[in-house]
C-alpha cells in the first residue's frame, strides 16, 4: 500500500478523490496512504446466510456487549486479555462470534486405578466458562455424564470417572465446551478403561 510523504500534491488530503483513490490519515499513529476506492455493496445480492451473519453480529451481538457492560468483573475479563490497539468491544464481539476450542482430551497424572481422571483443554477468547462430559459404550448408551471442574485458573478441566462397572475397557468420550456467550463446541473419542497403563507408558 503506498504510503503518501510531505510533498506538494498529497500533503493535508484526506477523504476520496473522483471515486477511484482514498487518502487516509490516521488518528492513531503516523501513517498517511492511499487506497483504492471501495466497492460499493449490494444489499439485495447477500445470501441469507451473510444476512444471518449480520443480524447476529449487529443484532445479538450487540446485546451480549451490553450486557457484558453491566457486569463489572465480565467487563474486567474482556479489558484484561486486550491489548492495543484491539479493545475490550473488539474482544467481546470476536467472543460472540466464535466458538470455543476443544485442543485435548487425555489422561491426567493424578489418575489411579480406581478413579481414572480425563483432563480437557479447551480455551477461547478469555477462556471456558462450561465444560459437559459423557462417557458412553459404543452402541451410545450412557455410563456416566457430569460436569468437569477447572484446575485452578488454567485451561485444564478434570472429570473424574467412577466407572460402575470395573470390566469396561472401552468408552467414547463426549465432550461439550461453553463459553461466556454460550457458545460451543462438541467433539468425541475412543478412550481405554482402565487407563493407568497408559500413564505408566
Amino acid at each position: 500500500m503506498p504510503e503518501t510523504n510531505k510533498n506538494s500534491i498529497s500533503w493535508g488530503l484526506s477523504g476520496g478523490m473522483g471515486k477511484q483513490v482514498v487518502f487516509v490519515q490516521e488518528t492513531k499513529g503516523k501513517r498517511k496512504y492511499m487506497r483504492s476506492w471501495p466497492k460499493k455493496i449490494d444489499k439485495k445480492k447477500r445470501t441469507e446466510s451473510q444476512k444471518m451473519h449480520l443480524n447476529r453480529f449487529y443484532t445479538l451481538g450487540t446485546g451480549y456487549w451490553k450486557y457484558v457492560k453491566s457486569n463489572p468483573d465480565l467487563l474486567a475479563a474482556y479489558k484484561a486479555k486486550a491489548v492495543s490497539p484491539v479493545n475490550a468491544y473488539n474482544l467481546v464481539m470476536k467472543d460472540f462470534m466464535s466458538d470455543p476450542e476443544i485442543i485435548e482430551i487425555v489422561p491426567d497424572p493424578t489418575s489411579s486405578a480406581m478413579q481414572p481422571v480425563i483432563r480437557i483443554r479447551a480455551t477461547d477468547v478469555i477462556g471456558v466458562k462450561k465444560v459437559d462430559v459423557t462417557l458412553m459404550q459404543t452402541d451410545g448408551a450412557i455410563v456416566l455424564s457430569g460436569s468437569a471442574k477447572r484446575s485452578g485458573h488454567t485451561d485444564n478441566w478434570l472429570f473424574a470417572c467412577s466407572l460402575p462397572d470395573p470390566s469396561i475397557r472401552e468408552l467414547r468420550v463426549k465432550v461439550k465446551a461453553y463459553d461466556f456467550p454460550e457458545n460451543s463446541t462438541t467433539t468425541e473419542c475412543l478412550f481405554p478403561f482402565p487407563f493407568i497403563d497408559t500413564l505408566i507408558r
